[in-house]
């Protein structure tokens, strides 16, 4: 069965993970996302994707924030 992005499109489990990885969404994000839309089913406020660090967004100067 496939996983439900947060938008509401359905991603199938063994595309690969939206976050650019190279990994099949399965072994990459997926159980990230079912706790996440877990939590905004109970009524949390759950941030937009574009919060989440991704490989490409994660390297940076080297400096510690």
């Amino acid at each position: 069965m496939p996983s439900l992005h947060m938008s509401g499109q359905k991603i199938d489990r063994n595309a690969p993970c939206w976050c650019g990885s190279g990994k099949k969404y399965k072994n990459c994000h997926e159980e990230f996302d079912e706790k996440l839309r877990a939590y905004a089913l109970k009524g949390f406020y759950v941030p937009d994707r574009s919060l989440i660090k991704t490989e490409g967004r994660s390297k940076g100067s080297g400096r510690a924030l």
